[in-house]
């Protein structure tokens, strides 16, 4: 099965229209955001609120967190939106989330959007790699080429010119605490070849211990 990655994008918005319309946000604990107003397509950045002890983890257009919003560009009328949070002590990798964090989204044909959560403190040649990709425009119309159930989705198999990066993990010398779980993304490379990554990555499905220590997980 190949599903088509249409693009990925920094947390910045583009487009331009004339139609304008006002978006509100909910944080139901007491966090107060300022509403947005927006003309429809216009480069406009979500507010993203800060709270002490919880990790914000996005707006959704519903109290029941069913559907996502990552840009202004996703709604087109005047909208409530709600905020998620998650206590990161929930988490396997809960301590590397960060407000300040790069974050990218992968929209993907037909399916929706993926949020990505990039952890420089655990991998940071890999993630400034993987942020020069993404600002190049190198993963636009990219096809998820490898998709294993119960295992992971890969991607990035694309003409390259590339320089291929130092794996950042145990077995290469270089300490990696981030444990390949469900949701993690990863780089890969060319069998035991351990500085061959360049620019295809992997998602894991689900837990995959023996991948830890053997490729860079990053975010």
């Amino acid at each position: 099965m190949k599903i088509i990655l249409l693009s990925i994008l920094l947390f910045t918005l583009y487009g331009c229209s004339s139609k304008t319309y006002t978006i509100t946000f909910e944080t139901g604990n007491e966090i107060e955001v300022i509403p947005v107003e927006a003309q429809q397509n216009e480069n406009v950045r979500l507010p993203i609120p800060v709270h002490p002890n919880l990790h914000f983890v996005g707006w959704f257009t519903d109290e029941a967190f069913t559907q996502s919003v990552f840009r202004s560009t996703d709604v087109d009328q005047d909208t409530l939106l709600y905020a998620k949070w998650v206590d990161p002590q929930t988490l396997p990798y809960g301590s590397y989330l960060d407000r300040h964090n790069p974050v990218v989204s992968l929209d993907i044909e037909g399916f929706g959007t993926i949020i990505i959560e990039l952890f420089e403190v655990v991998a940071p040649n890999t993630v400034r790699n993987f942020v020069h990709l993404v600002e190049s425009g190198y993963y636009d119309g990219l096809t998820f080429h490898r998709v294993i159930e119960s295992f992971v989705i890969q991607s990035g198999n694309g003409a390259s010119s590339t320089c291929n990066i130092r794996g950042e993990f145990l077995a290469n010398g270089i300490v990696n605490p981030l444990a390949h779980r469900r949701g993690v993304i990863s780089m890969a490379r060319v069998g035991n070849l351990y500085d061959s990554a360049s620019t295809q990555f992997f998602i894991m499905h689900e837990t995959k211990q023996h991948l830890n220590h053997n490729y860079a997980g990053f975010g």
